[in-house]
């Protein structure tokens, strides 16, 4: 069975958006940078690096977001030029982890969900680790996976728990 998708629930294109490091040096640039946020013309990617925060530009926003962040003597670094091919680019390795096709829409048996993610996992050994939280009632290890992501760390933990049923 596939995920519940709403008639709406469509994947976003990001194609020529960007990814900017700003340095937050001044009250003024956090108030700009909120100013952005609440008129909806950046989204905040990561938000928790001290002084610095990542922020996601369409293409369409990009030159006045620009022009602002230069107004204001802003320091900043283009993480991402396209994050759309950065997705791409990303998808598709996943898939070379493990030969075949491994998409949400679909279901997967355990064991190869665990296939696919400690493959993942073993070709990049310096952004992954994978590690066990114990046994499930049957007996099944259960695996949690860590990604590291610039400064954020992400822990996926997949647990497919079915309640066991008897009939009376």
């Amino acid at each position: 069975a596939g995920a519940l998708r709403l008639p709406e629930d469509k994947p976003v294109d990001y194609s020529g958006y960007k990814t900017l490091r700003v340095a937050l040096e001044s009250e003024g640039l956090k108030e700009l940078v909120k100013l952005m946020v609440e008129t909806e013309v950046i989204s905040i990617m990561d938000e928790g690096l001290g002084e610095q925060i990542d922020i996601l530009v369409s293409p369409l926003e990009h030159p006045g977001v620009k022009g602002n962040l230069d107004g204001a003597n802003a320091k900043y670094e283009v993480l991402s030029h396209d994050v759309g091919a950065d997705i791409e680019e990303e998808r598709l390795e996943i898939l070379q982890a493990v030969p075949g096709v491994f998409d949400f829409r679909n279901y997967y048996a355990v064991k190869y969900q665990h296939s696919h993610l400690d493959a993942l996992v073993s070709r990049h050994p310096d952004k992954a680790e994978t590690f066990s939280i114990g046994t499930s009632y049957e007996g099944r290890d259960m695996k949690v996976r860590t990604f590291h992501f610039l400064l954020k760390i992400t822990h996926f933990l997949l647990t497919n728990i079915h309640l066991c049923q008897q009939s009376v």
